[in-house]
């Protein structure tokens, strides 16, 4: 994405990873994200991950 995410946006987006059956690769190819974005989100925010 060539535009800044608010933390709204990031929380939505692990939000709907979280939630869906989606792949961290799905998502952040969906949103134009880096590889490892999600990733580094998940540590930033204390979240976990999907089992």
């Amino acid at each position: 994405m060539s535009y800044s995410l608010s933390y709204s946006d990031l929380l939505r987006i692990i939000e709907e990873y979280l939630t869906s059956d989606l792949t961290k690769y799905t998502t952040e190819k969906k949103y134009g994200l880096y590889q490892g974005c999600i990733t580094y989100w998940l540590c930033t925010f204390g979240l976990e991950d999907k089992p």
